[in-house]
């Protein structure tokens, strides 16, 4: 991919840190973009009395964080900022989180850390470094919703601003807030509400008296703005933007701009939604089995490996499932389910068995991974399987290689809109439902024994 110019060719190294960079540099030298970025976030009456004092990027984690003064008290705005990779989730340290959860999405993890106060005075005492002579002690509040905290999850798109349930991005699990009852505290913005005409607002205030421009580092940033994070496609939040000719496109030819990728990426993560809403409850009871009820979970990956591409997946998921060379007790639950993977060399959906986090499972005793691999190719059969398999018609099994990941699969059947393949993934979890329910004891504890 060729490049316009220098700052174009900077950019294109780690997009999300020049960008963090760049932001923070834009607010500390231009009055202008602080005020227009400061009104874009905070109620009239805060942004009118809100006086800026600092950006710092790269903190303790943190991708952007403004320091500005409201009433002579110190607040903060935390903008975590997401452009290639889909949020991740981190183990929780109790040590900073006063959350019970094991694992935590970044957004949840970045949260709940504000409420111990050793990270607190920690994080108060860097900024006090970095920003003297002031004193940043309010930091030592808790987050709380009168806290001085906003939160901003900064996306290069937000398309489907307006579709039900679509507001907010990040990934926040209301039911492990709700003991606390805490809404998401995260506000999803898009480049354009946060930087674009932001900056449309220093361009306005330059007049001849003023003697303070952008300057040509200035100006090539706000061109490469301009260029990847606007689009010249009128319909990104119709349904048929959403097409396997258009999720093609964005994995094999790199035609699609940040912007258009970034809007397939919200259409995948409206479908894990609607997934997840039609799924979840009632959940599946295994008639005549020792297992009981099982979960449901749809999950959305943005990045799928060294191919790149799209990967969402729908499972079913199994307690307890003793993997061989377990040594910890419960060490994984097992999933089994869907998953449709679009990269650069295939499109395909795979009916599929793995431990549910499985780049944390390993089998690395190739005797073990041998019996492992027949046991699931067993499992995955046609006489376990009627429903699932006579609709994909997958090819070959395709065994662990080490992680605990095993698939049937067949190329994807061209779609049109978001329409078609939501009725897609609905179609085979339902017919796995069907499947599921005619499993006896038998198979499911030969199968499930390590």
């Amino acid at each position: 991919m060729s490049h316009k110019n220098f700052i174009s060719a900077v950019s294109s190294y780690n997009k999300e840190l020049f960008h963090s960079k760049a932001i923070t540099w834009l607010l500390n030298k231009f009055p202008e973009f602080q005020k227009a970025f400061l009104k874009s976030i905070l109620d009239k009456e805060e942004y009118i009395k809100a006086t800026f004092i600092e950006a710092l990027s790269e903190i303790r984690q943190i991708d952007i964080l403004v320091v500005y003064k409201l009433d002579d008290k110190y607040k903060f705005i935390h903008i975590e900022n997401k452009i290639k990779a889909s949020e991740s989730f981190k183990k929780n340290k109790e040590k900073y989180t006063s959350s019970k959860e094991k694992i935590l999405s970044q957004t949840e993890y970045y949260f709940s850390r504000l409420n111990n106060e050793e990270f607190r005075k920690d994080l108060a005492k860097e900024i006090n470094n970095k920003i003297e002579p002031h004193d940043i002690s309010e930091l030592d509040l808790k987050t709380s919703p009168e806290c001085h905290w906003d939160f901003i999850f900064l996306k290069p798109s937000h398309s489907l601003k307006n579709k039900s349930g679509m507001n907010s991005l990040n990934s926040w699990r209301q039911d492990v807030w709700e003991a606390g009852k805490i809404p998401n505290p995260w506000v999803t913005k898009s480049y354009k509400e946060l930087v674009i005409d932001s900056l449309a607002a220093v361009e306005e205030g330059i007049t001849p008296a003023n003697t303070l421009t952008l300057g040509e580092s200035g100006k090539e940033y706000a061109s490469l703005l301009k260029d990847d994070f606007t689009s010249s496609e009128e319909h990104l939040e119709d349904e048929e933007f959403l097409s396997f000719d258009n999720v093609d496109e964005a994995v094999k030819y790199d035609k699609m701009n940040i912007i258009e990728k970034s809007t397939l990426e919200e259409w995948f993560k409206n479908l894990e939604k609607k997934l997840n809403e039609n799924f979840t409850k009632p959940k599946l009871e295994i008639k005549d089995s020792s297992l009981g009820t099982l979960g449901f979970e749809a999950k959305f990956v943005t990045d799928t490996g060294n191919n790149g591409g799209f990967l969402i997946q729908a499972s079913y998921l199994i307690s307890d499932f003793k993997f061989p060379e377990n040594k910890g007790k419960n060490v994984s639950t097992a999933r089994i389910g869907l998953q449709y993977e679009h990269n650069s060399k295939s499109a395909k959906m795979k009916f599929c068995f793995a431990a549910n986090d499985y780049d944390k499972v390993k089998i690395s005793d190739k005797k073990n991974r041998e019996l492992y691999n027949k046991k699931v190719e067993g499992f995955l059969s046609i006489d376990n399987f009627k429903a699932v398999i006579s609709k994909l018609r997958p090819d070959k099994f395709n065994g662990s290689k080490g992680k605990t990941f095993c698939s049937r699969a067949n190329d994807i059947k061209k779609y049109k809109n978001f329409k078609e393949l939501h009725f897609m993934f609905e179609e085979y979890i339902n017919l796995l439902f069907e499947d599921l329910n005619k499993i006896n004891d038998k198979v499911w504890r030969e199968f499930s024994q390590s």
